[in-house]
């Protein structure tokens, strides 16, 4: 509830209620009181600092340090988080203009910062070769009920699909005011729950924010 609160803008509409209410209904196929849940907090933490643009200055590195150790403490979902840090920032780059300066600079920093807090654990380096290990074992993705594809969960997969049209006429209709990161790393995010349903949380934090931004349907009574 406090993540969703967190990626809601200040003004909502009857839209934004509706849409946030489809998500949720993906959200509760792998809702518990789970280390997961965290992730889903963390990585909306991210995508505000993100909106905020709190990276075009090398001072915010320590933010991003101090998040992911934090994050990769609690659960090893923080390697999505990177990953979709790492790629928003150097698209950010090439979207402004003089890449090299402006990513190795404050980008470059930022995402180093991130990568370092991650090792910040009782397990160090360890806690990276225990995701590469558990992830390539064909027993965790064969048996493992948040290892399946959501598509196969009824009816969280109709709520993922109709998010994914919604999205699609959003990139569609406000594609000139939409940030190119934004719709990359939406379209990424989207791709995930294909895989497995651990990453449904992702792609939820992701299109309430997208959707509460950026559809606006005026609705007219006659």
């Amino acid at each position: 509830s406090l993540a969703v609160v967190i990626l809601l803008p200040a003004k909502i509409n009857f839209w934004h209620i509706l849409v946030v209410g489809l998500t949720l209904g993906i959200a509760t196929v792998n809702l518990g009181i789970r280390p997961h849940v965290f992730s889903f907090l963390f990585f909306v933490l991210l995508i505000k600092l993100l909106e905020r643009r709190l990276f075009a200055n090398p001072v915010w590195a320590p933010l991003y340090f101090g998040l992911f150790t934090v994050w990769a403490n609690f659960h090893p979902g923080f390697l999505v988080g990177l990953l979709f840090l790492a790629v928003y920032l150097v698209i950010d780059s090439f979207g402004s203009g003089d890449f090299w300066k402006k990513t190795m600079k404050s980008r470059g920093l930022c995402i180093l910062a991130a990568a370092f807090g991650t090792i910040m654990t009782p397990a160090g380096l360890g806690n990276w070769f225990s995701i590469i290990k558990d992830s390539a074992g064909f027993i965790a993705w064969l048996k493992i009920a948040e290892f399946q594809p959501l598509v196969i969960y009824f009816p969280a997969n109709i709520f993922y699909g109709v998010t994914g049209v919604i999205l699609t006429a959003i990139v569609f209709l406000r594609f000139e005011k939409i940030p190119r990161p934004l719709v990359l790393g939406s379209a990424f995010l989207f791709a995930l729950p294909f895989l497995a349903l651990i990453f449904a949380f992702y792609w939820v934090a992701i299109f309430i924010f997208v959707s509460t931004r950026y559809l606006d349907v005026p609705i007219v009574i006659k």
